[in-house]
């Protein structure tokens, strides 16, 4: 396996296992607690010196975008961001991945999504799987 050191950025998709259930206020405001407790986390983890990363990606998709506003306010200062996939999360890690390895930077994606996986292999990116990072909250 690659080192997995110092790799920029980091990218993570948050949309729970809820994006193919109905979705209802209670269950939305579920996903958007928990959106805003895993941004607050990374962001903690982002501002650690000689943390696991130089930069971080948080990708919000479906319900979980309306954590972005609240995020991008709490993550201003630190090497970590938002980004709200106008569609699929997928393809907007996707692209990110490309961008980083455009500017030729490492990424690492944190996912268990095989397609996804698969995808940003492709374009010579890292993934781990989410206990790598739930290791590191």
């Amino acid at each position: 396996m690659r080192e997995l050191g110092k790799q920029r950025p980091v990218c993570l998709r948050v949309d729970g296992q809820l994006a193919h259930r109905p979705v209802d206020s209670q269950i939305g405001g579920k996903l958007l607690q928990a959106a805003l407790r895993l941004g607050r986390e990374v962001a903690a983890l982002a501002r650690q010196a000689g943390g696991p990363a130089s930069a971080w990606v948080l990708v919000l998709e479906g319900r979980a975008r309306d954590a972005a506003p609240l995020l991008t306010a709490e993550l201003a200062g630190t090497p970590a961001r938002i980004v709200s996939a106008p569609g699929s999360g997928d393809d907007a890690i996707v692209q990110v991945v490309a961008e980083a390895v455009g500017r030729d930077e490492s990424c690492l994606v944190v996912t268990a999504d095989r397609d996804l996986r698969q995808r940003c292999e492709e374009l010579n990116a890292s993934v781990v799987g989410p206990g790598w990072l739930l290791g590191r909250l």
